[in-house]
């Protein structure tokens, strides 16, 4: 027989391993082939380069890229074709379209606790948007659920993240943050900073159980970058910090991803001549460079970084790598990933145990 301890329980301190990856597009004959690499994030170098994907028509090579650590899997897209990659050789495991009966492009992707979301974005006019998220079936290729909203901005940009620990899905939408939860279906919608089109809200982060927006202020011809921590209860201001990098004449991705070993926000700019990802502390508020080399000396094709994934984001710790620091406390509750109590005594699934400390860790027990 098994036994517990409800007492004391201790969660052994773990290292980790920086696992930063970036996309890039060599395009030569008409074929577009599109690589993965991994980033030494001290000084920018690629460590190693594996193949992704390869289509004929650039318009469909994949993007969206999500590392899933329940799964060890990298899931990405394709209009509305999903594809799931082996997280560590990044071999093509299995690919889904979403069957509809209207032609559907989806925005990005979201896989949040087992489940697949899509987000569909339609300009309705002037500054009017809807927004769609579709949750999407992997068995039958069908979409399981949808909600729309209309949504009025005043400002630009668009970026994505979530929390799998309290189930959310947070979109930033010009000047408008959605905070959508994926198990009692309720949106809350905040307005943020910013009533004119100089203003960009650029990519958001959920990191150490904090959030965080990055915001373009146009003035003139010069770029003023923030990083914004906003309460991600109501989306108020907690602090603002100005970067001091020159980011003029660059064009920055959308997408910002963590990295939990540092305690860093990552995001990719990139010109014509070079290109670059930018670190930004959460801690110390410490920013640094990375230059990306360029790789192609052929004249007749042409390269392109185009997106960041983490393989060490605060939602993709493996299961033996929880918590950084030691627990001490009693336990106060057992959840599984639904939010439902359940017993600690629970064998081969991810359960949540709170503690009365207030801190949670995530872990898998096996059967004898």
């Amino acid at each position: 027989m098994q036994k517990f301890s409800l007492g004391i329980v201790l969660v052994p301190f773990f290292m980790f391993s920086q696992n930063l990856f970036v996309t890039k597009t060599v395009t030569e004959n008409s074929m577009t082939t599109e690589y993965l690499s991994e980033v030494n994030t001290t000084n920018g170098n690629i460590i190693s380069t594996n193949f992704f994907s390869q289509n004929n028509n650039p318009s469909l090579i994949q993007s969206g890229l999500e590392y899933d650590n329940q799964t060890n899997s990298i899931f990405s897209f394709s209009q509305n074709i999903i594809y799931e990659h082996d997280g560590t050789n990044f071999a093509p495991i299995n690919s889904f379209e979403c069957l509809t009966n209207a032609p559907l492009v989806f925005r990005e992707i979201i896989h949040l606790n087992n489940r697949i979301f899509a987000t569909k974005l339609l300009n309705t006019g002037g500054m009017n948007y809807e927004l769609t998220l579709f949750e999407l079936s992997k068995i039958d290729n069908l979409i399981i659920n949808s909600h729309t909203w209309e949504v009025t901005i005043a400002t630009n940009g668009y970026g994505s993240t979530k929390s799998d620990s309290t189930n959310e899905i947070f979109i930033v939408l010009g000047n408008k943050l959605l905070k959508y939860n994926i198990l009692t279906e309720e949106l809350n919608t905040f307005t943020l900073d910013g009533q004119n089109l100089g203003v960009s809200y650029k990519g958001i982060i959920f990191a150490d159980n904090r959030l965080f927006v990055r915001k373009d202020d146009y003035i003139g011809n010069q770029s003023v970058n923030y990083i914004i921590e906003l309460n991600k209860n109501n989306g108020s201001i907690i602090s603002t910090n100005q970067l001091t990098s020159n980011f003029m004449n660059y064009y920055p991705s959308n997408d910002l991803v963590y990295l939990n070993s540092t305690k860093e926000i990552a995001c990719l700019f990139i010109t014509d001549y070079d290109n670059m990802i930018l670190k930004y502390n959460i801690t110390n508020h410490n920013e640094s460079l990375l230059m990306l080399p360029t790789e192609n000396n052929n004249p007749n094709s042409t390269e392109n970084y185009r997106e960041l994934v983490s393989k060490d984001s605060e939602q993709s710790l493996s299961n033996t790598q929880i918590e950084t620091t030691t627990v001490n406390s009693k336990i106060k509750n057992v959840y599984n990933l639904l939010g439902q109590k359940i017993s600690l005594e629970t064998f081969n699934q991810v359960i949540i145990i709170e503690f009365e400390n207030g801190k949670k860790i995530k872990k898998i027990q096996y059967s004898n």
